[in-house]
């Protein structure tokens, strides 16, 4: 369980306080240069737009003091010196495999009420060039917008329940489904049981999410093999001597290359957060072998895939398909502005739907759950720096074409990350009530003295 003692140290010391700061000052300057620059066209962004970054910045600043008040202090109560207060706070609590079937089946409920819409462009023309064409067809990669084994899955859908817009979106729907419980159950491993539900609630209701997961595209079965990656991480990390889940992360990696080469940043992320928690948690002297196995696997899930790829190699030949894979790979000068600039304008595209201060807390929670201590190695940033170094590779490859679709695995990952922010900030109210209750007591007439 993520306590506040597991979250506290410099960062609660200087590093939130100093963040909450740079992100008021940063409110600040963007206000005053909204209503300064009001009828300037000449300026890179429009006063609306600055004043949404006021109120982001303002919501994150907000935010992130509140969670440091909660918390400053709260770990002097030991959970051993009040158990009674631990047990009060378990009675409201429902079982969680009820609260995790709840908010499920909320998430879910949620998806399935979008579910048939009308078709969009890329839609269509995967349906129509593919999905809905012979088997020979289907599994061509003539194009990279044909995200092959999705398309697969929907040829299966459609040769089963025809042309309905439901029928041909559930492999997408149907694998959100699947990616929510192993969200949980990740978060619930790696940052404890109250983590859990609020990392799963975060991603269930995200647009973007959901957008992906009523569409006939294959960007949830990527989420979803990136989670199954990560799954597996967790307990390579504490058992490498496992065969079975050797074979199952690089099956994982492997089928998610064959849905989308995109997946070569999620698998890079998966086995960068794996080299960082073994080495964290065992030191150097154990790191070797596990460095070693690492790279066999992932040799091993680059041969699956180029077999997977092998009917598309038969029909298309070697240099067209590279052509098809360029785009992951390709690189362009990248400048120092658009580096700063890139995270910011994909975080604001990713929650165009949410208003700006909700944007603000959410980000605000990002940095608080970046901050609480991994299971895998007990330290803390682990997922985070792992994430960023992927998500750098794909910026370096598309520092202009990196649409927010591309990094949807960064997504999951810092809505995980405010789940177990929001999970640290809770947790820490809650012990901050009950040292309050406990003075309390003691001021009282007759109360027990400490």
């Amino acid at each position: 369980m993520t306590t506040p003692e597991s979250t506290s140290g410099r960062f609660w010391r200087w590093g939130a306080p100093l963040a909450a700061g740079a992100g008021a000052v940063v409110a600040a300057c963007a206000a005053a240069a909204a209503l300064w620059g009001t009828g300037d066209t000449s300026l890179p962004w429009t006063a609306e737009q600055l004043m949404d970054a006021a109120v982001v910045a303002t919501a994150f600043s907000a935010t992130l003091t509140a969670c440091w008040a909660c918390l400053a202090g709260s770990g002097r109560l030991l959970p051993q010196q009040h158990p009674q207060l631990l047990n009060d706070n378990q009675e409201w609590r429902c079982p969680e495999v009820f609260l995790a079937a709840v908010t499920i089946g909320a998430c879910v409920a949620l998806a399935a009420y979008w579910l048939d819409l009308a078709l969009g462009l890329d839609e269509s023309t995967t349906i129509a060039s593919y999905a809905t064409q012979p088997l020979a067809v289907a599994s061509k990669y003539d194009r990279p917008n044909n995200h092959v084994l999705h398309t697969l899955l929907v040829w299966v859908a459609h040769q089963l329940g025809g042309w309905h817009r439901v029928v041909l979106r559930l492999p997408a729907f149907l694998s959100f489904c699947l990616l929510l419980p192993a969200l949980w159950w990740f978060a619930r491993r790696e940052y404890g049981p109250t983590a859990a539900p609020f990392a799963t609630l975060f991603a269930g209701t995200s647009p973007f999410l959901v957008t992906y997961a009523t569409s006939a595209r294959g960007y949830t079965l990527l989420l979803l093999f990136f989670a199954a990656a990560l799954l597996c991480g967790q307990r390579l990390v504490e058992a490498p001597k496992r065969t079975a889940l050797w074979a199952a992360w690089a099956t994982a990696v492997a089928l998610g290359l064959y849905t989308l080469p995109l997946m070569a940043y999620p698998a890079a992320a998966s086995g960068a957060w794996m080299l960082m928690a073994r080495w964290r948690r065992c030191g150097r002297h154990q790191f070797g072998p596990f460095l070693v196995k690492t790279a066999i696997w992932s040799a091993a899930a680059l041969a699956l895939a180029f077999v997977l790829y092998l009917p598309a190699l038969a029909t298309e030949g070697v240099a067209d398909l590279r052509d098809k894979l360029e785009w992951c790979c390709y690189s362009m000068g990248v400048s120092p502005i658009a580096f700063v600039e890139y995270p910011f304008g994909l975080w604001h595209r990713w929650q165009l739907p949410i208003p700006a201060w909700a944007q603000g807390a959410l980000l605000a929670l990002v940095v608080v759950g970046a901050a609480a201590r991994g299971r895998s190695c007990g330290r803390k940033g682990t997922l985070l720096l792992a994430t960023g170094l992927a998500w750098g590779l794909l910026f370096t490859a598309h520092p202009e074409g990196a649409a927010p679709r591309f990094a949807i695995w960064v997504l999951m990952v810092f809505l995980i990350l405010a789940g177990t922010g929001a999970a640290v900030a809770f947790e820490g109210a809650l012990a901050r009530t009950a040292r309050w209750r406990i003075l309390a007591v003691r001021a009282a007439p007759g109360g027990t003295p400490g």
